[in-house]
């Protein structure tokens, strides 16, 4: 230990010679002892012995900087090290355990005092652990800050190592992103958008596009295409699987009960539909009949004695002849897919109508009552209509007398019918198997008369007829006419022979006899599918009487031959 001024005078050989050695011995144990030297220089080092630590003189030679190194004959360090400005080492830097102070007060330091762990301390407060499998933020408020608020995309990349994915921020949408890959913006798989709405499996929140939404106001979709798109499953029991809720309160909900679909409303079973397909409506116990399960019911019950069940079909309208509702039956094993055209699956419908003259007539309108069907190869026509006032009409649609069809009146002429046909009889009626009665006249409920059949009888009473005269009709006719054998055109080649009268040939001999123009009370001409000719039909009946007036005719002529 050695102290100089590191002032050597001029003196003689030996002093000079002393003097020199004691000062190459202050330089050589850095100025060392137990106090500081006499005489200082700037950046001047000094052990302090008494401390055992390294000083160094400032630059402006008033004060010692103490570097925290203790000296001991071991040559091992203790305490901390105060490094101003950059620490460089081309080796390890070794704390052993110890704490890494960071800043001036002490409070900000890294600790590696356990094994395989690292402590970080910040304003005296450990805010987190690293080791090498997790990191773990401690604190009342942790959080991770990504980004320094600039223009860019900022991410957190999971590097797996089949699928990379991320969660980053999307700068250029201002919107969250978890997407595969490691690139903000592409392959995205959910977006939780700056608006708040979030964005499954699509891009944009649109119920257009496959993908799930919800919407930061409440709203959300499920879009997918070609199959299911959500499932609701309860387990184990009974009971109601989704409920709807208005202001908290449970309105209603849909539910199930064993193998069937339950719609409560209220806290109570409204409608239930079975497995089988069939429909109850107030009812949980759908009655089939005797129809057979395999039918498809809809049974609509009050469930109730004091009540009925009520199926109501509305509309608002005051337009007239409108459909109110209806029943449509169909036949899906049709062609048409829409089901509603009348060349398609719609075979037969029940339809109510509006009737009302009355453009503002909502407090006072009427109903009709349609019914329609559709031949199997035709078109979907209306057969039947119940009028508002109670006349049914068949095969029209107005109460007009001149129009085909049957018209049953109701009110004041409670029963009256109309039948107009076109080119063909007005009614048949039909008795078979017996003789007897056919058609009974009554009045005020007291039989009046009849029409009966007998064999092959005619109603012939003369009660019945008028302007009767001789019939002049007999050879002179019969001689002209022409019988002939034939078969028709549409039997096979081995149909029996026919034989009859030809009734062209037949309107000819009229003609002749002068009534060929009044002939249709024999001849019936019927027009057919050609337009240019008419289908000719015969009473052969109505010449029995011409016959009978022949046979007089040859008798007398017989009785004049014979004298």
């Amino acid at each position: 230990m050695a102290q100089h001024d590191y002032d050597i005078a001029n003196q003689s050989g030996a002093n000079f010679r002393a003097d020199l050695n004691n000062a190459l011995d202050a330089i050589v144990s850095n100025n060392s002892g137990s106090s500081e030297p006499s005489t200082t220089f700037a950046y001047e080092w000094w052990i302090d012995t008494s401390a055992n630590v390294l000083k160094l003189r400032n630059s402006a030679n008033n004060a010692w900087i103490t570097l925290p190194l203790s000296i001991t004959a071991d040559n091992s360090t203790s305490g901390a090290l105060t490094v101003n400005g950059n620490l460089s080492t081309t080796g390890t830097l070794d704390v052993n355990g110890g704490e890494v102070i960071l800043d001036a007060d002490a409070d900000t330091s890294i600790t590696a005092d356990t094994d395989d762990q690292i402590d970080f301390k910040i304003g005296n407060v450990d805010v987190a652990t690293l080791t090498n499998s997790h990191l773990v933020l401690k604190g009342t408020t942790p959080k991770i800050t990504i980004g320094d608020g600039g223009a860019e995309d900022t991410a957190l990349i999971f590097d797996g190592n089949a699928v990379d994915f991320y969660i980053g921020l999307d700068d250029s949408e201002d919107d969250l992103v978890i997407g595969t890959g490691s690139t903000v913006g592409t392959n995205s798989k959910l977006i939780i958008e700056n608006g708040g709405n979030v964005i499954v499996g699509a891009t944009t929140f649109n119920n257009d596009n496959a993908g799930i939404g919800l919407g930061s106001t409440g709203f959300f979709f499920a879009t997918r295409s070609d199959t299911l798109v959500g499932s609701f499953n309860r387990l184990s029991s009974d009971g109601t699987v989704v409920d709807f809720r208005k202001d908290s309160s449970v309105i209603g909900g849909i539910g199930v009960a064993s193998s069937d679909l339950t719609f409560e409303v209220n806290s109570a079973e409204r409608i239930r539909i079975l497995s089988s397909g069939n429909v109850g409506i107030g009812t949980s116990t759908i009655n089939s009949g005797t129809l057979g399960s395999s039918n498809k019911f809809l049974e609509v019950s009050s469930g109730t004695s004091s009540g009925s069940g009520t199926l109501v079909l509305s509309r608002n309208t005051s337009t007239n002849d409108v459909e109110l509702g209806g029943v449509r039956f169909v036949n899906v094993n049709n062609a048409d897919d829409d089901g509603l055209d009348a060349d398609g699956r719609l075979v037969a419908a029940i339809s109510a109508r509006s009737v009302t003259s009355d453009s503002n007539a909502s407090d006072d309108s009427g109903g009709s009552i349609t019914f329609s069907t559709k031949p199997e190869a035709g078109n979907f026509t209306e057969r039947m209509r119940i009028l508002d006032n109670g006349s049914i009409l068949f095969g029209k649609t107005s109460e007009t007398f001149g129009n085909t069809g049957i018209h049953i009146l109701q009110g004041s002429a409670n029963g009256r019918t109309f039948i107009t046909v076109s080119n063909d009889e007005c009614l048949n009626l039909n008795r078979e198997n017996s003789d007897g009665l056919v058609l009974r006249f009554f009045k005020d409920t007291s039989l009046v008369g009849s029409v009966s059949t007998n064999a092959n009888s005619l109603p012939s009473d003369r009660n019945f007829k008028r302007d009767i005269s001789d019939l002049n009709l007999g050879l002179n006719l019969i001689n002209k006419l022409k019988p002939s054998q034939y078969n028709y055109i549409v039997d096979d080649e081995d149909s029996p022979k026919m034989y009859g009268l030809i009734a062209q040939d037949l309107e000819e001999s009229l003609t002749e006899v002068g009534i060929g123009k009044n002939s249709t009370w024999l001849l019936q001409h019927e027009p057919n599918d050609d337009e240019k000719q008419s289908e000719y039909s015969l009473d052969y009946i109505k010449l029995i009487p011409i016959l009978i007036n022949s046979i007089k005719e040859l008798e007398e002529r017989i009785k004049t031959l014979e004298g």
